[in-house]
């Protein structure tokens, strides 16, 4: 994997497609709810500790609403490891910090959508 250019996270699940990227300049997304920065860390059977593959000093990526919501149910979202992603874009994003700030963020959109009904 390089971080040279983008990593898009694919649909998995029964989520909404999703595009979770990073590039090396910080990229935005219209529907960002949470920043993320933690390392892609990948731990495989039969090997001592995990891999790393470090974004540039000072980068992020946003994580769209769009893989927190599911595809077939309006009012269904869901948080932390359970966003729609790669397994190796979840090996980033699945970290507490991140995990907390999309399970505010799909909180404050499950209010807003029953607030709209």
């Amino acid at each position: 994997m390089d971080y040279a250019g983008f990593i898009k996270a694919a649909e998995q699940g029964r989520l909404s497609p999703v595009t979770l990227l990073h590039s090396e300049e910080p990229f935005l997304l219209d529907d960002a709810v949470a920043r993320a920065s933690w390392p892609i860390e990948l731990w495989e059977e039969g090997r001592l500790g995990a891999t790393y593959e470090f974004l540039p000093d000072g980068t992020y990526y946003d994580i769209p609403l769009r893989c927190l919501q599911a595809r077939d149910v309006d009012n269904l979202f869901v948080a932390g490891r359970c966003m729609s992603a790669t397994h190796e874009a979840l090996g980033s994003a699945r970290v507490i910090g991140t995990c907390l700030a999309t399970g505010e963020a799909v909180g404050r959109a499950a209010a807003r959508y029953a607030e709209a009904r």
